[in-house]
């Protein structure tokens, strides 16, 4: 070819390549002097040359990915020019079969076939491959594995940031589990991690070193559910900037449907969270077998960025149901209480569980137990009460009475306790609470709010200003 090979015949050529796909062009083009093409059709060339040196198929897609990974994407005029128009859908078929042989991952197989369906336009695909692509790239790929001599593992620093919660009991780019029983309140210590992160608040006796973001994928809570939840929390700047919650899926929590699994990655790509927390673990792994949970967290893994950008990845999971005369009342057997396979006691770095503080109905107090950190060591048992505004520490907590039956570890006021301490009499409200902790043992707070209008014993209680008395029988009849 001539010297004088003018640049709307480079533009031909390079709208041919891309258009066609054929190994047909390239039998004519090696006897083109290479040198006499303009930069646009000459990088065209080089990539159509070293696309099929590796046994590919010189086509849009696989042209537009080895530029962009070459640099020189932007020599051709970008995406726009390598996209003249429809394609065949053999020279389609041919470019996505031809991928699926270069790319050895599930994402990018995943990609070619959405591309194949027509789910997604050329573009889209190039953008999407760009980083995942290895073969076609002229450039060396990230080691699967890396080794260490003794010194190098000595001298490593994590990242600034890394460690978010503890000591070192959630960090970026591991896993977590919160466990427990449904109904324990599992749900609404994922949402206190979420707004304690954002706000830079300590979470459930836990040292948050930072302020993070959290995305939360539920399936568990309605928007109206939701609402109370949030409502009863307060909204602020923070939690606005630093949550964001998803609804039920409407078609589940499918990790083996590419749509779902789309929308999930571009939420996470546009977000950037530091915590990515899945509630349930059930609703991702349908069958007990190691298999299925395994594939379930390779699922999750792969929705979420990779290296410094990784966050942690929290998952709520339920525990088996109670055997008669079990105790559960804390240590490392606890996580062997998760329901399922192994694979998710053993795949976690941290795990916590959720224990009810008492059998009676009215008590909301749980005990917070860490039985796993491979990172750090357990932090130590914690009781609470949950609340729709949160969590409040108990400090009169009776672990004694907990530890020996694991079944009403928390003081509780009843009414026999009320109607020993008011009697037959009236009191203030003051003096009425003051007796109420002599009679009952628990704390000031407790009784204030056993003594309260919206107490579950207000039934029985005359409130008349500032004075409190038991009803009669009369009257409560």
């Amino acid at each position: 070819m001539s010297q004088d090979y003018d640049h709307r015949s480079n533009d031909v050529l390079i709208g041919e390549l891309c258009q066609h796909g054929t190994t047909r062009l390239l039998e004519s083009v090696p006897a083109f002097d290479a040198a006499s093409l303009n930069p646009a059709a000459g990088a065209v060339f080089e990539a159509c040359q070293k696309i099929q040196g590796r046994g590919g198929i010189p086509t849009i897609i696989t042209i537009g990915e080895h530029l962009r990974w070459a640099g020189t994407l932007e020599t051709v005029g970008g995406l726009d020019k390598l996209l003249p128009g429809n394609h065949a859908p053999q020279v389609v078929a041919d470019a996505a079969d031809s991928l699926m042989k270069l790319h050895r991952t599930a994402e990018s197989k995943r990609l070619c076939l959405l591309r194949i369906e027509n789910r997604i336009d050329d573009a889209e695909l190039v953008e999407r491959l760009a980083p995942l692509t290895e073969a076609t790239s002229g450039k060396p790929r990230e080691p699967r594995i890396r080794f260490f001599r003794p010194s190098e593992i000595v001298d490593y620093v994590p990242e600034p940031g890394t460690c978010l919660v503890g000591n070192n009991a959630i960090l970026r780019g591991e896993v977590f589990v919160i466990g427990g029983e449904p109904g324990v309140g599992k749900s609404t210590a994922g949402t206190e991690l979420a707004i304690c992160g954002a706000q830079g608040r300590d979470w459930l006796g836990l040292t948050t070193h930072r302020k993070f973001r959290t995305l939360v994928i539920q399936n568990e809570n309605g928007r109206y559910r939701l609402q109370q939840e949030y409502a009863a929390r307060g909204l602020g700047a923070e939690i606005e900037e630093n949550i964001l919650v998803s609804e039920p899926p409407p078609f589940g929590m499918t990790l083996n449907h590419p749509e779902f699994l789309a929308d999930v990655e571009a939420a996470v790509q546009n977000f950037k969270p530091d915590v990515l927390l899945f509630d349930p673990w059930n609703a991702a792994a349908k069958d007990d077998k190691a298999k299925d949970y395994a594939a379930a967290f390779d699922a999750l893994r792969a929705m979420l960025p990779k290296g410094k950008d990784k966050p942690a990845l929290g998952i709520v999971a339920h525990t088996k149901k109670p055997q008669s005369g079990e105790k559960r009342t804390g240590g490392s057997g606890l996580m062997h209480l998760l329901s399922g396979s192994y694979v998710l006691s053993s795949v976690p770095r941290s795990v916590f569980i959720m224990l009810r503080g008492s059998t009676e109905e009215t008590d909301n107090s749980i005990v917070w137990a860490n039985c796993k950190n491979n990172n750090g060591p357990l932090a130590p048992r914690t009781a609470w009460e949950r609340e729709p505004s949160g969590f409040t520490p108990i400090p009169d907590f009776d672990w004694e009475t907990f530890d020996d039956g694991g079944e009403g570890g928390r003081k509780v006021i009843k009414l026999e306790h009320i109607k020993t301490a008011l009697g037959d009499g009236k009191w203030e409200r003051s003096a009425a609470v003051e007796r109420l902790e002599k009679e009952s043992g628990c704390g000031k707070r407790a009784c204030q709010k056993a003594l309260h209008e919206k107490s579950p014993f207000a039934a029985h209680l005359v409130f008349d200003g500032k004075w409190i008395g038991l009803k009669t029988e009369e009257e409560e009849a």
